[in-house]
């Protein structure tokens, strides 16, 4: 599904034209759009609709509204887009690749970025690809019928900003003739415009059209005396001297040479801003900024991912890599190719479903034999399961049609391995930009299990193995370098090693277990949210209450349903596996069974009367005996329903009834919890959510509704208790040992993450003695995973602060990855708020705060994924800065303006 706003508003669904009902949900839809993945309270949205004198209806129209948009934007999976309500108002959770006004901001940023440092071409292309989506006016529609946010004002402010960056770069290239009319139309339309205006003028005067350039000055002076009492700036009369006297470093510049910048005057004259008397940067530190502030024409490229050789966009990363042989009819040379092309045809359709189903690229085929890749576009924690899972249906699917037609070759085989590859996006002319080239041994892999394996096998390589075994039951092939075969499903996690120690999480249990008897004294709901990064103890504190709860507080039933990393049947996943737990069924239980189970369940809670009659058609989806709801048919009536089977289920036994990986939950399913939050009647039981932190986001397993609920943040551990537990954990320790050193370089590596230690200490095990640990699978792909949710800036000077590797700050990395030190301040403040880097309290000498990793292994895993290419000029611009830094403090230099004045002679 596609969003345009940038003109009228367009919704596209595949080829299809979504059309909504009346001005009010295009208004709220809107709204949203321009603050998309940002909850939009209740009351600001009336105040954009209806401003400060709604009707007494308002609220109840956009209510309406709302469950209309909900209607219009129903897709199969609720994850590309949905609409949440999250107190104190809504939030529409989008790709922001979806909707075009935040790919012209991307754009405009990856193009400002190259323009920072010279690379006018490459800027030009940029800026004009992002000015080139807009079809008119943000909004147009909505603006023709009065509606006046100061939004859209705001982004038309940052069009005409990208379109002044566009028409530099395309003057520093000699495009001066293609600029001018779009420059004139656009000073005409902002006259106060400066900078736009300096624009104009020098792509005027390259054109032989002195008089005019002049002529544009003047109105542009007459506009700033007549309405605001302002003559122009300096930059701006210093180049109207200029044309006056013809100088010659106004002339355009040969390639290779130093543009005159045109970036310094104001963008529009509309007050006074931090700025002396004589143009330069009046504020704290500027003066030392200036100085670091990147140099145009120097060899810094744009943020992620970074550029190689030829310009291609090259990123290093781990992915799985699933290829399946399949193929309809003998295969033989005397199969009809018309025959042959229609069998391809159903193949490709299937294995094009399942692979989109995990979260796949199909890349591509060759004969019968098709490639995809898991973890090219973003990385997630379980690619390599989710390739397996791939295959595995792949398989069953063309197996059974096989199965069917008589003469068909013995079945499918896949095959998956996981291991590094070099990702290149825009080196071939032939290629199209959204299909990567991808390059590694992990191909060669892939390919050699492919041919080892049986008809109807999946073979994976160790890797895979290692990453998917709480997920399959595999079995080691005979044959050197065979991999091992995927034998099935794993319905329950098997651990392959003892349950590591409890490590300093025992003040959130107590508080869990004192849950526990408030809610057997008190005898109604209480919710305990446990919020923590992946791998920091989660499951460990719910597995341990569950383990302790009958010691704690006699008579509660523990169940527990977790949530699917990836689309199902159907998005009430977690409370299906409640519901089996309170009948007593298993996976491998028949329908028949099932049925009678959930019978008697039923009848004795409620009796056999019109209740049990009302509650049975509700449940029976989530026993597994119907097809399960589509993730938009959650009805009030089936909430209800469910609701009042757990409560009845409480009132008999108290319950303990945990939902895991909540943030991972489609939107039906947070709305049922945030339903069963609010609206359960008073009964024993405690409800625990666990989740991830979603950084800028409210937490999907909290409710401000709810009197009763508590929140519980896990830190990461100590270095002490990292220390403790790695020992406890490595092969050589027994009973009675001293734990390693809290300085130790592992405990660092492992950065108070439970798992990561386990991680470590199985590497350890399984590995040769005497040599370096490298990070472990599992480890690699949380991080790489958490790596691929941050915006593009953000990421890049993530990756640029691992070229240190040490304390950064903001002016550092700027030199280094070409961008403004303002843009750079505001990506490390959103790394500390997501807990990428922290502050260590002191400040550098050029005043801003520094940075150190939060995880050693965070720095690691981003250092890996640059190309050599690229580190080795990323090392080159770190030394020089340095340099330049030891320099100034052994003979401080003057300050300097931040940037050089329009008429600044070249050179």
């Amino acid at each position: 599904m596609q969003f345009r706003i940038l003109g009228t508003m367009e919704i596209t669904d595949r080829s299809r034209s979504i059309q909504l009902r009346g001005m009010t949900q295009r208004a709220v839809l809107g709204y949203l759009l321009l603050h998309a993945n940002e909850t939009v309270a209740t009351s600001h949205l009336l105040r954009a609709l209806w401003g400060d004198k709604p009707p007494i209806t308002a609220r109840k129209m956009l209510q309406n509204a709302v469950a209309g948009l909900r209607r219009r934007l129903d897709v199969r999976d609720a994850r590309q887009v949905s609409l949440l309500t999250h107190a104190p108002g809504y939030l529409l959770r989008v790709d922001p690749e979806r909707v075009d006004w935040f790919r012209f901001r991307g754009g405009a940023e990856q193009g400002r970025a190259e323009l920072a440092v010279g690379a006018w071409g490459a800027a030009a292309t940029l800026l004009r690809e992002a000015l080139d989506l807009w079809r008119g006016p943000l909004l147009a529609d909505l603006a023709e019928v009065g509606v006046d946010w100061p939004e859209l004002a705001t982004a038309e402010g940052m069009r005409l900003a990208v379109l002044e960056d566009c028409a530099e770069a395309e003057l520093a290239i000699g495009r001066h003739h293609e600029v001018i009319d779009e420059l004139a139309a656009a000073a005409e339309a902002a006259p106060r415009r400066e900078r736009l205006c300096g624009l104009l003028m020098m792509a005027l005067y390259r054109s032989g059209r002195q008089a005019d350039a002049l002529e544009a000055y003047r109105r542009t002076r007459t506009v700033l005396v007549d309405e605001l009492g302002l003559d122009p700036g300096h930059e701006l009369r210093e180049l109207e001297r200029s044309i006056l006297n013809h100088d010659p470093s106004l002339a355009l510049l040969a390639a290779g040479g130093t543009a005159v910048s045109l970036r310094s005057a104001p963008a529009d004259r509309t007050g006074p801003a931090d700025v002396a008397a004589d143009g330069a940067d009046a504020r704290p530190g500027a003066a030392a900024r200036a100085t670091h502030e990147p140099v145009p024409g120097g060899d810094a490229r744009a943020a992620g991912p970074e550029r190689g050789a030829g310009g291609a966009a090259v990123e290093r990363k781990w992915v799985s890599v699933l290829l399946v042989r399949a193929q309809e009819g003998d295969g033989g040379e005397a199969q009809d190719p018309e025959d042959a092309a229609e069998g391809t045809r159903r193949v490709t359709a299937a294995v094009r479903e399942e692979v989109d189903r995990y979260g796949g690229v199909l890349h591509g085929r060759m004969g019968s034999v098709w490639l995809a890749l898991f973890g090219v576009e973003r990385n997630r924690e379980d690619d390599a399961q989710r390739a397996v899972r791939a295959g595995l249906a792949i398989r069953d699917r063309v197996a059974a049609r096989q199965s069917a037609d008589a003469g068909l070759e013995p079945g499918p085989r896949a095959a998956v391995a996981t291991g590094e590859v070099l990702v290149t996006r825009g080196r071939e002319p032939e290629c199209d930009a959204g299909t990567p080239e991808v390059a590694g041994g992990v191909l060669d892999v892939g390919m050699r299990l492919l041919m080892l394996a049986s008809p109807r096998e999946v073979r994976v390589c160790d890797a895979t193995r290692q990453m998917s075994e709480a997920a399959f039951v595999h079995e080691a092939s005979p044959q050197p370098m065979g991999g091992w075969g995927v034998t099935g499903i794993r319905e329950c996690r098997v651990p392959d090693q003892p349950t590591p120690p409890f490590v300093e999480r025992e003040r959130e249990l107590e508080i869990l277990q004192g849950l526990l008897g408030d809610v057997l004294r008190r005898r109604r709901p209480q919710l305990a949210a446990v919020v923590g990064e992946a791998g920091v103890g989660k499951s460990r504190l719910v597995a341990e209450l569950g383990r302790t709860v009958g010691d704690v507080a006699d008579g509660f039933r523990f169940v527990l349903g977790r949530t699917s990393s990836f689309p199902t049947n159907t998005p009430f996943g977690p409370l299906a596996e409640v519901v089996r737990s309170l009948l007593g069924v298993l996976h491998t239980d028949s329908p028949t069974v099932v049925e009678g189970r959930l019978l008697h369940t039923v009848r004795r809670l409620v009796g056999p009367g019109e209740t049990a009659a009302r509650l049975l058609p509700h449940l029976r989806p989530l026993a597994g005996l119907t097809p399960g709801p589509r993730p938009r048919g959650g009805t009030p009536e089936a909430f209800a329903a469910w609701r009042r089977f757990i409560e009845e289920a409480a009132t008999e036994q108290p319950l303990v009834m945990v939902f895991e990986d909540l943030d991972r939950a489609e939107t039906p399913m947070i709305e049922f919890v945030q339903e069963l939050i609010v609206n359960t009647r008073p009964v024993p039981v405690l409800i625990v959510a666990t989740a991830r932190p979603v950084h800028g986001q409210p937490r999907p397993c909290q409710h401000g509704g709810l009197r009763d609920s508590t929140t519980l943040l896990l830190d990461p551990l100590s270095d002490t208790g990292a220390a403790f537990l790695l020992s406890s954990l490595l092969p050589s320790h027994r009973p009675g040992d001293q734990p390693l050193d809290a300085r130790h370089p592992l405990v660092a590596s492992i950065g108070g993450n439970p798992l990561f230690a386990v991680e470590y200490a199985r590497a350890l095990r399984d590995g040769p003695p005497d040599r370096e640990i490298p990070t472990p699978p599992a480890v690699r792909s949380i991080i790489a995973a958490r790596l691929d949710t941050l915006p593009r800036g953000a990421k890049a000077v993530l990756q640029d602060a691992a070229i240190f590797g040490a304390s950064v700050d903001a002016v550092a990395l700027a030199a280094v990855g070409g961008r403004s030190w303002i843009e750079v301040r505001r990506h490390l403040e959103g790394l500390e708020r997501g807990e990428f880097l922290r502050r260590n309290g002191r400040v550098s000498v050029t005043g801003d705060p520094e940075y150190d990793f939060q995880q050693v292994v965070v720095r690691e895993v981003a250092y890996a994924q640059l190309p050599r290419e690229v580190r080795s000029a990323k090392h080159s611009r770190a030394a020089r800065w340095l340099e330049m830094r030891e320099a100034e403090r052994v003979a401080p230099r003057a300050p300097r303006p931040r940037a050089a004045p329009l008429a600044a002679p070249a050179g």
